[in-house]
């Protein structure tokens, strides 16, 4: 198989958004579809709440370690009693995170989780 033989994927979605926005004159118009906020000229903008986040979460910080190969416990712990804790029995009334039958892993981001999910998946 030669590069020039594979077939081309689709056209991204989200990135079919930002081609539209491009394309729209209303001055109104706002690109939600790539997952940032950006001004009229296309620069990302930070909010001064986000900035101020950052600020505070930066000064607590006292080293720069790495985190489990899965990610942050802590992280993972928070995420998954958010999610699952009104449901936290199955049909039967089993424990869903008492009993660890529910994984999580932090991952670098959304197409990252997506492909190591697939990844998963495909095995």
């Amino acid at each position: 198989l030669k590069w020039n033989d594979i077939p081309l994927a689709p056209p991204d979605k989200i990135l079919g958004i930002s081609e539209a926005y491009n394309n729209d004159s209303n001055p109104q118009k706002i690109n939600l579809g790539v997952g940032a906020y950006r001004d009229n000229s296309g620069k990302p903008i930070i909010f001064p709440s986000v900035k101020k986040a950052e600020e505070i979460l930066l000064g607590k910080e006292t080293e720069k370690e790495y985190t489990a190969i899965v990610g942050s416990k802590n992280f993972q712990s928070i995420v998954k009693n958010f999610i699952f804790n009104n449901s936290n029995k199955d049909a039967n009334g089993k424990q869903l995170i008492d009993d660890g039958r529910i994984v999580t892993a932090q991952t670098i981001s959304g197409t990252g989780s997506l492909r190591v999910i697939a990844d998963f998946l495909n095995r």
